[in-house]
């Protein structure tokens, strides 16, 4: 019962309080004598005519004759780059010429190096061991060295 009495007053006060809001709508139009009420106009774009069409082609074909600028500019900027790439390239080449000429000598002087080390080790060598044996011997015995 408790239950039926609180939804018949919510009910009510729900009625209430909507009755006082149409009755203060009503004063409210009432008092504003010659205001409209708002209205929203929504506009819908036309067709274009000759004139701005013009505009419109004449605006397009500037942008067209300004990217085609930029594409001459830029293609000119690519063949300096290709130009300077083919500069070093070759730059390239010399260097790496130069070096591995110059790899080949260091090589070729270690091994002339290594070369006369053991030449000389073999004449010390055989020096030591004629210093250790007669005379008469050493000039019988004695091997003849080879040139190189």
């Amino acid at each position: 019962m408790l239950r039926t009495l609180a939804i018949g007053v919510a009910l009510s006060a729900a009625l209430a309080s909507t009755a006082a809001a149409q009755t203060t709508s009503r004063a409210d139009s009432s008092s504003r004598t010659g205001m409209l009420p708002t209205v929203t106009v929504t506009a819908r774009g036309g067709q274009p005519n000759a004139l701005s069409r013009a505009w419109r082609v004449n605006e397009e074909r500037a942008q067209v004759m300004a990217m085609m600028e930029e594409n001459r500019r830029l293609a000119a900027q690519l063949r300096g780059y290709d130009k300077q790439i083919v500069g070093l390239e070759e730059k390239l080449t010399v260097a790496k010429a130069e070096h591995d000429q110059k790899t080949a000598v260091i090589a070729a002087t270690d091994s002339l190096t290594a070369e006369t080390r053991r030449r000389r080790m073999e004449l010390e060598a055989r020096l030591r061991q004629l210093e250790g044996t007669p005379a008469v011997a050493r000039a019988q015995d004695a091997p003849i060295p080879e040139k190189r």
